[in-house]
């Protein structure tokens, strides 16, 4: 199951949606919320070659996910605690 929708089946809820930019990339950006908790998710078109990595970090206090499928990259950010973030 993929992680977007985990975020519904953990009760995160849509709340908004908007035009942004991460890496330097335009990105399409939607917001889930649950109990105070915001998680941010880019998306922007890649080409068919490029891939990007599955990985997982925490920059700031802020849970950050990077993974790609189909030509489309993604990109996930919360203030999460880790282990929340990864069941996610």
């Amino acid at each position: 199951m993929n992680k977007i929708k985990r975020l519904i089946l953990f009760g995160f809820a849509l709340v908004g949606a908007r035009m942004d930019y991460f890496k330097d990339h335009a990105a399409a950006a939607f917001v889930y919320e649950k109990d105070k908790h915001f998680v941010n998710v880019f998306t922007w078109q890649m080409s068919c070659e490029d891939e990007v990595p599955e990985k997982s970090v925490v920059l700031n206090g802020y849970h950050v996910a990077e993974w790609s499928r189909i030509g489309i990259a993604y990109a996930l950010v919360s203030d999460l605690a880790p282990e929340e973030a990864n069941a996610v």
